[in-house]
Parts: structure tokens; C-alpha cells; sequence
């Protein structure tokens, strides 16, 4: 029991750590770093890049929050292990998924900015 009570606490803090890094997102808080944020080339290019990508991605950031908490219901309550697994390997697929989601959103912004396109997509 204490195996899935830890678990299931460290899928609350990686749901708490996307909402965080996608309320940071857009308000434009999020500075650019080695840590956290989409950090591909074309969003790196210059602080305008970063804050415009990060802008355009923060709802698919935030989303990736959806992926812990199933983390989480999963694994409190599955009936056995293997369902824990299974559990786990969905929410797994749901960050996955968001996190494309949000790159491919960051990207296209990113690239409207470098190539001078003034309006970017929300």
C-alpha cells in the first residue's frame, strides 16, 4: 500500500509541475533556460521566439496535466499491479500526446515570428 501511495503522490507533483510550467507559459514568466520549456532550436533563436512559442503552447502544456492525474486514479485504484501498469502506460500515452501537441504549437509560432510573420496563431 505504501508503494502506491508514493506513486500515486509522485504522479501529483508532475500534474502540479505542468500546470505550473504552462500558467508560467502564458503569462510569459517562463524565461529561457536549460531545464524546462520546449527547448528546440527555432524556439531558442531569440527571447521573442521563446515567449511566442511558449504563448502559443501553454494549453497543450497545462493538458499534459491530464496525463498524471489519470497516473493517479490509476494507480489507486487498480485491482492488482499489472493494472497499476496499465494505468500508468495511459497516462504515459496522454503526456505523450500533449507534449506533441505542444511542440508542433510552439514550432509553427516560433517559425511565424523568425520568418516576420506579425500575427501568430493562439
Amino acid at each position: 500500500m505504501l508503494v502506491r501511495i508514493l506513486f500515486a503522490l509522485l504522479w501529483v507533483v508532475v500534474a502540479i509541475l505542468c500546470i505550473w510550467l504552462g500558467l508560467a507559459s502564458k503569462r510569459g514568466t517562463l524565461k529561457r533556460n536549460d531545464f524546462a520549456g520546449y527547448r528546440l532550436p527555432v524556439i531558442q533563436q531569440s527571447e521573442e521566439t521563446w515567449k511566442v512559442a511558449h504563448d502559443a503552447a501553454w494549453k497543450w502544456t497545462t493538458a499534459m496535466a491530464v496525463g498524471p492525474a489519470v497516473g493517479v486514479v490509476g494507480t489507486i485504484c487498480a485491482r492488482s499491479e499489472e493494472g497499476i501498469v496499465w494505468w500508468a502506460l495511459i497516462a504515459t500515452i496522454v503526456v505523450t500526446v500533449t507534449c506533441v501537441g505542444g511542440t508542433v504549437s510552439a514550432i509553427r509560432a516560433a517559425k511565424k515570428v523568425s520568418a516576420g510573420t506579425s500575427e501568430v496563431d493562439k
